[in-house]
């Protein structure tokens, strides 16, 4: 992380001094022949630009032909070159008959008041129609603030105005260089220019304004970035520390490593010291003879029962999470913010130096190419360039201190994954860290819904169970109740019928003694039981002697 002007660095880091000329290219004005490589002999020095043409003027307004001109400066390298306009004959009479604007007024030729009225009003247009009506609409975002209000935000680093998603649309619709060219060309009323073409005069002179708005864009997202990066790296250092130290895991493992040793015997598979995570998948596609179960289904059951499901569940509180991280994007994202803050540093040091040199590069676009020299500072461009210092040195010295602990963070999961991987002799090449996290959420994931199908079958065989012995012990009193009766109609009760081994007593039933039954038997045969007697009491009530 470099260090900007004026500002400490940080221990370790030490302070860029200035930015050096690079290997060849002296720094004297101009821009010399490169070493080695001599002019052609007998070639014509072409000048820098040409001189600029003459306007031709119509006697009527008329249509605007937008078109892309090529830059003056650029015209030496192009079949332009040999080609002269003035050359050209046509009839301008004609062709202001054709093509002349239509103001509402008058006559062509002799308009009134009102014509020249009208054309006093009637707006101006550089560019390209289509161009203007989408920088229109991009200008849309900033509500009602008038071009040079939004210019003066770009000037002034007014954060509260140059929202994320507005400096997204601005970078994006910058004036390229032959824009910049024609607007500079203009010398009419800029009050009769479209809303886009008042804006892009008032930006095109702003000192490195691609660089200085890239820098504003990534201040306002940078912070975000962090916010999201630093939990996530953070949850995959605890995921990998959970599954390296989980004593249940390592007693589930145990016990599947000697099942699968006992299975395999004396075969080459046996006699395993250890054996790859995919087993745990494995598992559950090995089935018993009978087809009716698999290991998987065994091992759960076992697991459920030493209670190990719910002590992985706590152990591994933050895998199922680590599973969600794609650490190859979260990579990117870490090294986009150390790109973004050393072009912050960058554009920090080239500030410092526009201020003390004086001159600034006239190239509003930084990729086009084409070098448009150098133009002196004026008083209120130094004052703009200090604003950007403000708030950019402001910013860089916050952030460099979170980046650094996100950096070292990002290191330490780094170097946590690949011990994890080294551990469970995984290959990071062939898995990653979030197929590898997600073979544990996955099997205890299954473990919990198979445990929960088991127990569901076994409570529905337990209530068919209790259900068919109900109905069995309903069967067996209809059937006592049904030999009851025939013993009543085929005479008196015998002992030995109750006696037979096909005769069973319903549950809590009190066997009858053969004395009791023989007594009885005796009083219905005299009817001795149907007399009358003083003092009954009839199952113990007091009755009327009936």
């Amino acid at each position: 992380i470099p260090s900007a002007p004026c500002i400490p660095s940080a221990p370790g880091i030490p302070s860029a001094p200035g930015i050096p000329s690079a290997p060849g290219i002296p720094s004297a004005p101009g821009i010399p022949s490169a070493p080695g490589i001599p002019s052609a002999p007998g070639a014509p020095v072409m000048p820098v630009g040409l001189p600029k043409k003459i306007a031709k003027k119509s006697n009527v307004p008329l249509k605007v032909f937008h078109w892309q001109k090529v830059p003056d400066r650029a015209i030496s390298n192009t079949i332009w070159k040999d080609l002269n306009d003035n050359k050209a004959k046509f009839n301008e009479t004609e062709i202001e008959e054709l093509f002349a604007r239509k103001t509402g007024g008058g006559p062509i030729g002799g308009m009134g008041n009102v014509g020249l009225q009208q054309q006093q009003n009637q707006s101006v247009s550089i560019l390209d129609g289509k161009r203007i009506a989408n920088v229109g609409i991009m200008l849309t975002q900033f509500g009602q603030m008038a071009p040079e209000a939004i210019a003066l935000a770009i000037r002034q680093c007014d954060t509260s105005k140059l929202t994320y998603e507005r400096l997204k649309s601005l970078i994006s619709f910058l004036p390229t260089p032959e824009e910049r060219e024609q607007l500079l060309s203009f010398e009419g009323d800029e009050t009769k220019l479209t809303k886009a073409e008042r804006f892009f005069l008032q930006i095109i002179n702003i000192p490195r304004l691609e660089q200085r708005l890239k820098c504003l864009l990534f201040r306002e997202h940078s912070f975000e970035i962090i916010e999201y990066l630093l939990p996530s790296y953070q949850t995959v250092i605890s995921a990998c520390e959970q599954v390296k130290t989980s004593q249940s895991f390592k007693t589930l493992l145990e016990q599947i490593l000697a099942i699968g040793n006992f299975l395999n015997g004396t075969t080459p598979q046996g006699g395993a010291y250890g054996f790859k995570l995919d087993v745990l998948e494995k598992i559950g596609d090995f089935k018993s003879s009978d087809n009716k179960t698999t290991l998987f289904e065994y091992i759960v059951m076992w697991a459920d029962k030493q209670n190990l499901l719910d002590k992985l569940d706590h152990d591994w509180s933050k895998v199922a999470e680590a599973a969600r991280q794609p650490l190859t994007t979260l990579a990117q994202d870490a090294a986009e913010l150390s790109t973004g803050i050393n072009q912050v540093a960058t554009e920090i040091k080239m500030n410092g130096g526009l201020i003390q040199d004086g001159h600034f590069d006239n190239d509003v676009n930084a990729e086009s190419g084409i070098d448009g020299g150098s133009a002196p500072m004026t008083e209120q461009q130094r004052k703009e360039a200090r604003s950007f210092l403000e708030v950019m040195n402001q910013f860089y010295s916050a952030f460099r201190i979170q980046l650094a602990e996100l950096l070292e963070s990002k290191q330490k999961c780094d170097q946590d994954i690949n011990d994890v991987f080294q551990l469970f002799q995984e290959d990071p090449k062939k898995l990653s860290s979030e197929d590898f996290f997600s073979i544990f959420t996955n099997f205890l994931d299954k473990s919990k819904k198979t445990i929960k199908s088991l127990k569901e079958v076994e409570e529905k065989r337990e209530k068919d169970k209790l259900r068919k012995e109900k109905e069995d012990e309903r069967k067996i009193s209809r059937t006592q109740t049904s030999n009851l009766g025939m013993q009543s109609n085929q005479g008196p009760l015998q002992p030995s019928s109750l006696s037979s081994k096909s005769f069973r007593l319903p549950p809590g039933a009190v066997p009858v003694q053969k004395d009791l039954i023989n007594n009885l038997n005796q009083q219905i045969a005299s009817g001795a039981l149907f007399q009358r007697r003083p003092n009954v009491r009839i199952g113990g009530i007091p009755g009327n002697n009936q």
